[in-house]
């Protein structure tokens, strides 16, 4: 698995492209398929990105220190559909949409109950940023922007403790990167958030 930062064009190989192997990755103990709680997982890279290096120049996001307030206007952001049922299609250009969190929980849901803004397949482990804060990382919804059907997202002011002291835990006890299996076509694009110098936040 390849982990690419420093670019929002899919296609861009230009200097701004930074690539790293992943060394290791790591499931949330508590991650449970049927409910979806503790949709989040942490990946360790071969070698840390170059964090402040021109032309791409990364930076790490901020973790909350509280949950997301209802109301809150938010941003998200991914390569996935940008419609429902557009399965072919897939954008070039990281899209983003703004967002407004109703319901705050373990997870909580974000969108316009009159449909319309959603995240979309293709966007999973994407976040979800307010005011230069990462709050949320999307999870899953009902289709893509349904009215009354806001998309739902794993929060990480809830984790960030496990987050934390995964960060500070050696690595190499973490699951082997060489058995992470990528599908559709041996391609797939997963989004993830730099929280570290080499390590990434995945959904």
């Amino acid at each position: 698995m390849v982990v690419v930062a420093g670019i929002l064009n899919r296609f861009d190989r230009s200097e701004r492209m930074q690539q790293r192997q992943v060394f290791r990755y790591l499931c949330h103990p508590d991650w449970n398929r049927r409910s979806m709680y503790a949709d989040i997982g942490l990946v360790s890279l071969h070698a840390p990105f170059g964090i402040g290096d021109p032309p791409s120049n990364l930076q790490p996001i901020e973790l909350p220190n509280h949950g997301p307030s209802g109301g809150e206007r938010c941003t998200i952001f991914g390569w996935g559909q940008t419609r429902e049922g557009r399965k072919q299609f897939q954008p070039v250009c990281l899209q983003k949409a703004e967002r407004v969190l109703h319901v705050p929980g373990g997870t909580f849901c974000a969108g316009s109950f009159a449909g319309g803004v959603d995240a979309c397949q293709g966007d999973s482990g994407g976040p979800l940023v307010c005011d230069g804060t990462l709050y949320g990382v999307v999870s899953f919804g009902w289709g893509c922007g349904r009215s009354q059907f806001p998309g739902v997202y794993t929060d990480v002011f809830v984790h960030r403790r496990w987050i934390e002291a995964s960060v500070d835990s050696d690595p190499s006890t973490w699951n082997g990167g060489a058995t992470v299996r990528i599908a559709a076509k041996g391609r797939r694009t997963v989004l993830g958030v730099i929280i570290m110098f080499s390590t990434v936040l995945l959904s």
